[in-house]
């Protein structure tokens, strides 16, 4: 039940029911010290559940209360684990704003305001720097007055990342991901890969939008504070003025490399109308080809099935091939053709992505701790020379290298015959050679070397072929440092200068729209979504205002309606 009236002369409950009658209303007669019950429709009898969306009590300070906590350890909190928070401890429904109000409450406490936490963020910076040593970060500012600088843009590089990513391969994934708190922005994220191909991430930064400035920018903190003098593989997009940029930075003459996500180049290929599977996958076995001939023949084979696609291929990107071809990479990629582990892990970073710039670095800071806790975990459990994923990788080469004849030559030189072709291969440890490329350009065995090892005339480990990147040894040391938690608020230090701002706000009309246009790289949620229904021709995929039938129902102009 619910009070309606509460007067100095009168009193009224009612049921909160919309279809319950009961009511009970009572009233001070004139000069009396009571109060008299005037109607009572007896004994209330409605079941109501015990969680309802009006309790007055269950406020955004209560529900703050209750899940600063949790928020305090795990910056990410979403909404809809607010409310089945309060669903399973208050036992009752709570909206969507008020868990939103609430969480922003909450993040307030922990970081202060979105205007606090970009000055507190050198404050916080400073302290993780103390107490994780070798840990990097700069920042760049925008001044208007002597007293006064607005933020611009901020990376950073954990020291654990920096010291141990030299037991990783020396290829780097740039990527960028879209901000969607109060000041927006963009996420610039460099990641590399374990010896058991997991995520490493190794630099992030915060700008206000992905242009060539904010890159080069990037490129040049992550070369400086990062990798530094280690000659790498800067693996990206393909976009505008992006190949000048890297060149400028991660130089071919210094000994780096710069290739692109075959994946992005295959979506590019959709943009121009080109939306056959059979197309596009034949596309992406061209760029995965080892061998040149085999690359060749595949680029005909498209040819005669799409000359769209061929043409395209021929005036856009023919004469980068070492870009996007494996067959002409030289090794420098290891076999990792797409920049999906970037972002995978902007995936990881779901959820934080809306935080303010203070709370956002320190997530990424307690979600690269929880990952390094977890796989020092899982290296010390590990008891093979090499990695498990890489393991199953060459179990299936071992299996079709038991149908190969192979035929000796010297003791160092084989060919392999597989049934359909002859392959020449040189045993020589880790400069061996086969002519499918597939040792040379991953720095695995491929199912041709195997097959000689495992003949009598040339008994082999192949262990002994396989590179450093890939041992378990190099998984351990690469989670060896750990990470040191950072002090309390209180015992942040205070930052001499000026104060920071936060850059200009620009309020926009209308409903907030998306920043990011979606291509089919994006990950959606497809689990829950209803389809779009015209209401004129009832067909799905689109609305009445955007229907091409419009002005016609079922075959019956508008015109001839009666």
């Amino acid at each position: 039940m619910k009070v309606n009236k509460s007067e100095a002369c009168r009193y009224t409950c009612v049921c909160v029911q919309s279809d319950c009658s009961w009511r009970l209303h009572a009233h001070r007669p004139k000069g009396a010290t009571h109060f008299l019950v005037s109607q009572y429709n007896g004994s209330h009898n409605c079941v109501i559940p015990i969680g309802n969306n009006m309790h007055r009590n269950c406020t955004s300070a209560l529900i703050c209360e209750k899940i600063l906590p949790t928020m305090r350890a795990s910056l990410s909190m979403s909404v809809k684990e607010i409310r089945l928070k309060i669903k399973d401890d208050l036992k009752t429904d709570i909206s969507y704003d008020l868990a939103w109000k609430a969480r922003n409450r909450a993040l307030k406490i922990v970081y202060g305001s979105w205007e606090k936490s970009f000055s507190d963020l050198p404050r916080y910076l400073s302290m993780m720097q103390a107490s994780n040593p070798s840990t990097v970060w700069t920042t760049n500012l925008l001044r208007t007055r002597t007293d006064v600088q607005k933020f611009r843009r901020v990376f950073w590089a954990f020291g654990p990342l920096i010291e141990d990513w030299k037991n990783c391969r020396p290829v780097v994934s740039v990527d960028g991901t879209h901000l969607y708190g109060k000041y927006e922005g963009c996420a610039l994220i460099a990641t590399s890969i374990d010896a058991n191909g997991g995520l490493y991430p190794i630099a992030f930064a915060i700008c206000d939008k992905e242009n060539g400035d904010n890159w080069e920018w990037f490129l040049q903190s992550l070369k400086e504070f990062v990798t530094r003098e280690r000659k790498v593989c800067i693996i990206s997009d393909r976009f505008s003025g992006n190949k000048a940029v890297v060149r400028r930075v991660f130089s071919p003459d210094e000994g780096h490399a710069h290739r692109w996500c075959l994946r992005h180049i295959k979506a590019n290929l959709k943009k121009i109308g080109i939306n056959d599977k059979v197309v596009l996958d034949k596309f992406y076995r061209i760029g995965c080809a080892n061998e040149v001939v085999e690359f060749n023949r595949l680029k005909e084979q498209l040819k005669s099935e799409c000359v769209d696609a061929w043409k395209w291929i021929e005036e856009n990107i023919n004469e980068d091939r070492e870009y996007w071809a494996l067959a002409f990479d030289g090794g420098r990629r290891y076999g990792v053709m797409t920049t999906n582990w970037s972002e995978s892990l902007n995936l990881v970073l779901r959820g934080t992505l809306s935080l303010p710039v203070t709370a956002f670095v320190a997530a990424t800071f307690y979600r690269v701790n929880q990952a390094f806790v977890e796989r020092s975990e899982e290296g010390r459990k590990m008891t093979t020379q090499l990695c498990p994923k890489i393991l199953d990788k060459i179990r299936p080469r071992q299996i079709s290298s038991r149908g190969y004849q192979v035929c000796r030559f010297s003791p160092c030189e084989f060919e392999v015959n597989t049934g359909t072709s002859r392959y020449p291969v040189k045993i020589n440890g880790r400069s061996s050679e086969c002519v499918c490329q597939g040792f040379q350009l991953t720095g695995l065995p491929c199912s041709h070397m195997l097959a000689c090892c495992g003949e009598q005339w040339h008994r082999a480990d192949f262990h002994t072929f396989c590179h450093d990147w890939y041992f378990t040894d190099m998984y351990r040391n690469a989670y060896s440092i750990r990470f040191h938690p950072v002090p309390d608020k209180r015992f942040w230090p205070s930052i001499e200068g000026p104060t920071v701002l936060p850059p200009a706000l620009r309020n926009k009309k209308g409903r907030p729209k998306s920043t990011r246009i979606r291509n089919s790289m994006d990950v959606r949620e497809e689990i829950g979504t209803t389809k779009r229904k015209c209401s004129h021709c009832s067909e799905l995929g689109h609305y009445k205002k955007r229907c091409p039938r419009l002005g016609k129902t079922r075959g019956v102009t508008t015109g001839d309606r009666i």
